[in-house]
């Protein structure tokens, strides 16, 4: 048969890109964050919380994303490779 398809076809969307992680996602469809946002959103777990971690550990997008999730504010300092994460609230 030409039209027979033994294997359903899977959509890229379906097999990688699951939107988990993305602001977006989190905000509109309540995808749950990523590994690495779970393990900085532990270490900054309430106001005034502070981490230092490596440049390529966290990027901007990582904190858009933690505050979607929580509602607060997340500051980001860099200095050479290392970033300062601090915690604030919904005001500050």
């Amino acid at each position: 048969m030409i039209n027979s398809i033994e294997k359903p076809i899977e959509l890229p969307i379906e097999q990688k890109h699951t939107g988990k992680g993305n602001p977006n996602a989190v905000l509109t469809f309540g995808i749950e964050l990523n590994n690495r946002q779970k393990d900085l959103l532990e270490k900054l777990s309430e106001f005034g919380s502070k981490v230092i971690v490596d440049k390529k550990s966290v990027n901007m997008a990582d904190l858009s994303t933690l505050t979607t999730h929580t509602g607060d504010e997340f500051a980001l300092f860099t200095k050479g490779k290392n970033r300062h994460i601090i915690r604030g609230n919904s005001s500050m």
